[in-house]
């Protein structure tokens, strides 16, 4: 024996059948220990999935008819009406080396003899004894057969009767286990060329997998080129004619991937043949070839063009749209679909020839065989109607036999031959005196060849010609009209309000221009355009409350700053001169100015704020003197008006009496007092 044994986990077959010895009593030489699906003590019975008598280690010593009981208890398995077909089945591939089959050759007691021949097939390999010898009449015999060689998961093993009765009572087989076995397979079978599915060739390994399995080799073959066709992902390496895997430790499956290459080109199906090939170092499997098909699944490609682009609606040319195809040219092509769009309407702004169905929605093509290439023309209806351009776009759809592909969608234009002119406004606010100023651009559409003068517009609005702004980009320019000259070829023309800046609070002002029908041209939307000049100036005025305080009291004087107008911003250095009769520092301080000296000073308002104030606290003696007073006059600028109060006097009211200043003399004689 060579190797160890290696025992079944099932079998499958027909049950033996039921003989008579001679005129004796009839025996059911079933499989009647058998533990798998079936009936084990009827004739023919199909078994599947379990073990019984011909793997149970009782090999028979003695024939049949001494062994054997009529209930069918015994070590045989008969069959006198067919050849027996027995598929063991292993846990895993295994390598089979040696099978040995122990049969009954009792020739004279119910003619029981030996199988003529032997058959065994394994994987992809098969085996024949050929001719087997019928020998005397004799104890049971085995035959042994080696150096099988086999590799696979299951065995199948062909008695073949010489018109007697086969009893066989074991079967034993010896190989091992544990070298390593590769085998293929490959889910799908068949993809498309253009397809998101690969052909997935699965290599596995069975065995110990505790080491790594380098260098599994392989051939490639097939009518698809590699590269060209296709292209591949998981081997270690890979050319036109083979390649290798390697297996990591403890790695039993691993992938080669063949993604088909997308093309245009019709042709015949392609295949890809995987072949593994034989190696010292690891066994077989069959099948050893596997062949995925790359199926061509290519249409003629159609796409869709307009030459001239543009054309004019009163002229002599047409937009023609082509459409060209590749591919298979030898058939015809019919029902090429396309979506119709744009703003140009059938039969009311234009005509169509060359189409087999056409609407203002879709359309359709037929390609004669060997064409590959169809028109349509598209012939602008005359008009005098002042209009803007006019589109027209056809878009190829998916359809049968045929892929859109770019350009698969063509625009063309009719261009209106009568000018239209239009206006607009930006910004459409702006400062009165700041640095941006209002553009009103005019556009005209159709026919820019030529120069367009005396486009005419009415001035309107509250802002005051020369007073309020001035302009420039016009032909001509009033407090009530003006106009713009294009030349050719100019499609806009601008004309710019400069607001002109004062000091003056005023309310906002605007400046409208509409546009008047004229020779040569129509207004259309928009007709008018409006922009404000937005009054930036602030006013600034002063009180003062109280007006007047106590020397030594604690109310202050407060002179509070207004301004009015624009608060949006700051506005700073408001300047005001300071006179009276009171000195700083010495009569009285001040808190609140951003500046303060005895003779002037200033003050900052923040954004948005509308109020200032500046506080003067009289300082405390015990002198007798006369009242002092404190005046703050607002001065002009460039920056601000002033308005209103622009002035406010204070005045700080002595409080100190002579009494006592001579009750201080007749403490202190030295003060030059008398009584």
């Amino acid at each position: 024996m060579t190797g160890q044994r290696i025992n079944p986990i099932s079998y499958d077959m027909l049950n033996g059948e039921t003989i008579r010895d001679g005129n004796g009593p009839f025996y059911g030489v079933w499989d009647e220990r058998y533990n798998g699906t079936g009936n084990p003590l009827e004739d023919a019975s199909p078994l599947s999935g379990g073990l019984g008598d011909l793997t149970d280690g009782v090999i028979a010593s003695q024939s049949w008819n001494i062994v054997e009981a009529p209930s069918g208890a015994g070590p045989y398995v008969g069959w006198g009406s067919f050849n027996p077909i027995i598929t063991f089945n292993f846990d895993g591939v295994v390598n089979i080396d040696t099978v040995t089959i122990y049969v009954d050759d009792s020739n004279g007691s119910g003619g029981v003899s030996v199988p003529s021949s032997i058959g065994m097939r394994m994987g992809g390999s098969t085996f024949s004894s050929g001719g087997l010898v019928d020998p005397p009449e004799s104890p049971p015999v085995s035959y042994t057969f080696s150096d099988l060689n086999f590799q696979g998961d299951s065995l199948e093993l062909t008695l073949a009767r010489r018109n007697t009765w086969v009893m066989l009572s074991e079967v034993t087989f010896f190989g091992s286990t544990d070298e390593p076995t590769v085998f293929l397979s490959l889910e799908p079978e068949s993809v498309t060329e253009d397809g998101s599915t690969n052909l997935v060739y699965t290599f596995r390994r069975t065995g110990s997998t505790d080491a790594p399995l380098n260098n599994v080799q392989f051939d490639v073959g097939g009518s698809a080129n590699f590269d060209s066709d296709y292209t591949q992902s998981g081997a270690d390496s890979f050319n036109a004619n083979g390649g290798t895997i390697n297996f990591s430790a403890n790695q039993t499956t691993k992938t080669l991937t063949i993604n088909p290459s997308r093309d245009t080109t019709i042709e015949p199906d392609e295949t890809v043949s995987i072949t593994i090939l034989r190696d010292p170092n690891y066994a077989v499997v069959s099948p050893t070839t596997l062949t995925g098909t790359i199926s061509d699944d290519d249409e003629d490609l159609v796409s869709v063009s307009v030459s001239p682009g543009s054309v004019t609606e009163d002229g002599s040319a047409n937009l023609v749209y082509t459409f060209r195809r590749t591919g298979n040219l030898s058939e015809a092509l019919s029902n090429v679909r396309f979506n119709v769009g744009g703003t140009a309407t059938l039969n009311s702004d234009y005509a169509q020839s060359g189409a087999n169905s056409f609407s203002n929605s879709t359309g359709s093509i037929n390609f004669s065989a060997n064409q590959s290439t169809k028109t349509i023309t598209i012939n602008p209806n005359a008009d005098t109607t002042v209009e803007p351009n006019e589109t027209l776009i056809l878009n190829l759809i998916d359809g049968a036999g045929y892929v859109p592909t770019n350009p698969s969608s063509a625009t063309g234009t009719i261009t209106a031959d009568e000018p239209g002119v239009s206006v607009s406004v930006s910004p459409t606010s702006v400062k009165e005196n700041g640095n941006t100023n209002l553009v009103y651009t005019f556009r005209r559409t159709g026919d820019l060849g030529s120069p367009l003068n005396n486009v005419r517009f009415d001035v309107n609005g509250t802002a005051t010609f020369n007073n309020d702004y001035r302009q420039s980009g016009a032909a001509s320019f009033s407090g009530s009209s003006g106009s713009v000259n294009f030349s050719a070829n100019q499609g806009t023309k601008r004309v710019t309000i400069d607001p002109t800046g004062d000091t003056g609070v005023e309310p906002n002002e605007t400046i409208a221009l509409a546009l008047v029908d004229g020779t040569g041209y129509d207004a259309v939307n928009p007709t008018s355009a409006t922009g404000t000049i937005t009054n930036d100036d602030a006013t600034i005025s002063l009180t003062i409350s109280p007006s007047s305080v106590a020397e030594d009291g604690s109310p202050n004087l407060v002179f509070t700053f207004r301004r009015s107008g624009d608060t949006r911003s700051t506005l700073n250095n408001v300047r005001f001169s300071v006179s009276g009769s009171a000195t700083f520092n010495n009569d009285y301080i001040q808190s609140g100015a951003a500046t303060f000296g005895g003779s002037g000073g200033s003050i900052n308002f923040g954004a948005n704020q509308s109020t200032k104030t500046v506080t003067l606290n009289p300082t405390s003696d015990n002198r007798v003197e006369p009242n002092e007073t404190i005046r703050i006059a607002l001065q002009s600028s460039s920056a601000y008006t002033l308005g209103g109060t622009t002035s406010g006097t204070g005045t700080i009211r002595n409080d100190d009496s002579n009494s006592a200043n001579s009750l201080v003399a007749l403490i202190n004689p030295e003060i030059g007092m008398g009584i």
